[in-house]
């Protein structure tokens, strides 16, 4: 899962944010006139939060309308949007045995 939480996980990320505003809260005092998220450019990464998952399977619904045109552009044979997943799970580290 993507750190410090899933951002389509909306109580987590509203717990976040409001920890970021009272950390904040002292230099808000000084009257910062800008800050700088400069480091914050790149973002990579893929997080399979239940809330993650869903967001694109709805996001694919909404491109592709219909799961049987989804598996005519994929070569797929899902039966319903909620059958796809973000990671293949014979092949990622959910389908291994712990070492």
């Amino acid at each position: 899962m993507m750190k410090p939480c899933c951002w389509n996980d909306e109580t987590k990320v509203n717990e976040v944010v409001a920890n970021v505003v009272k950390a904040q809260e002292p230099s808000r005092e000084t009257g910062a006139l800008v800050y700088s998220l400069g480091d914050e450019g790149t973002t990579s990464g893929c997080c399979i939060h239940p809330a993650c998952i869903e967001a694109y399977r709805k996001y694919l619904q909404s491109q592709y309308g219909t799961i049987e045109a989804l598996n005519d552009s994929w070569g797929s044979t899902y039966k319903s949007f909620d059958e796809v997943d973000l990671l293949d799970t014979r092949t990622t580290w959910r389908a291994r045995p712990p070492s």
